[in-house]
C-alpha cells in the first residue's frame, strides 16, 4: 500500500472553500471536490476561520485571513530563528 503524504492546503484550496461556502455546500461535498478528507476541511474552519468575539457582523472563514494565520502559525514553529544561541550551539555539535 502506498504511503499518503500531508500536504498543506494551498491559497487556492481556501478560496474554493470560501466560495463553496458561501453557496451553503455540505463539508463533505466541499471535501471530495477538493479530494481531501472531511476532516481536513472541518479543521481547516474551524482553526482558521475569524471569529470576532465582541461584534458578530464578520464572523466566518475569509481565504486570505486563513493563509495569513498558517503562514504565522508556520512561522512561530521556527526554533532556531527564535533562539539564535541554539542554532549556533546545535551548528558547534553537529561540526564536532
Amino acid at each position: 500500500m502506498e504511503k499518503k503524504h500531508h500536504t498543506h492546503l494551498s491559497i487556492e484550496e481556501r478560496r474554493q472553500i470560501y466560495l463553496l461556502l458561501g453557496r451553503k455546500i455540505p463539508v463533505c461535498r466541499i471535501a471530495e471536490a477538493l479530494g481531501r478528507h472531511h476532516s481536513t476541511i472541518y479543521r481547516e474552519i474551524q482553526r482558521n476561520g475569524f471569529w470576532d468575539e465582541e461584534e458578530h457582523k464578520n464572523n466566518g472563514y475569509y481565504p486570505v485571513t486563513a493563509q495569513e494565520y498558517y503562514r504565522r502559525r508556520r512561522q512561530s514553529l521556527r526554533l532556531f530563528e527564535r533562539h539564535p544561541a541554539l542554532k549556533t550551539f546545535v551548528i558547534e555539535k553537529l561540526k564536532a
